[in-house]
């Protein structure tokens, strides 16, 4: 028996527009499950882009700024000290920092957050990119 029939059965006073309605449910119902992995799929390639992606770029900065550091260098800390760089051994995961003259701090070095001139290398780093020359486009054949 159509769900159409049932209802009209049970409800025989009811108008065509809330038949029309219990027609149209009826024929949407193959589309639920489909519907609702549309939507779960969405909702985890939004978290992705919005989430995941911004801190893996974060992630990977940070670790590229760390590696790139020199035995002497002014770094600043997580916790906000800031030191000269006197030893850095990723091997064992240790890095001391001389904070006052005769005054070491061991920290891991991923405790590092960045070198105290960072905003003097961006810059460089930024006019370098702007000074290189684009890449000659490839003849096509």
């Amino acid at each position: 028996m159509c769900c159409a029939t049932r209802f009209r059965r049970i409800y025989p006073y009811t108008d065509q527009r809330m038949l029309r309605q219990v027609l149209i449910i009826e024929t949407m119902e193959p589309l639920v499950p489909v519907l609702l992995l549309t939507v779960i799929a969405l909702v985890f390639i939004l978290f992705w882009v919005l989430v995941a992606l911004p801190q893996r770029r974060a992630r990977k900065t940070q670790e590229d700024i760390v590696s790139n550091l020199k035995i002497g260098e002014q770094v600043v800390t997580v916790g906000g000290l800031i030191g000269k760089l006197t030893y850095l051994d990723f091997d064992k995961d240790l890095a001391r920092l001389e904070i006052a003259p005769g005054m070491e701090v061991r920290v891991i070095p991923a405790a590092i957050s960045h070198p105290l001139d960072i905003m003097r290398r961006l810059d460089a780093a930024q006019a370098q990119a702007e000074a290189k020359p684009p890449k000659a486009a490839k003849a096509k054949k």
